[in-house]
């Protein structure tokens, strides 16, 4: 499944328990922006639901978040 966001670009999926890295956006009012990892060495988020935008992730597994 795919779901879409602002820009056109295809928002990713996961599969619950996969780890991702939130990217945050440079408007505070947006929200974050997880995605698939790009460096398996950096810490990401546990996926708890995936709900397409409103992805729902573990609290207290929160990794530095991904510089792009």
């Amino acid at each position: 499944k795919e779901n879409k966001k602002k820009g056109g670009k295809d928002f990713p999926s996961f599969e619950k328990g996969e780890e991702v890295c939130i990217r945050r956006p440079p408007n505070k009012d947006e929200k974050l922006i997880p995605h698939k990892f790009q460096n398996p060495f950096i810490g990401g988020y546990k996926v708890f639901e995936d709900l397409g935008s409103k992805l729902k992730v573990h609290k207290g597994t929160r990794g530095r978040d991904c510089r792009h």
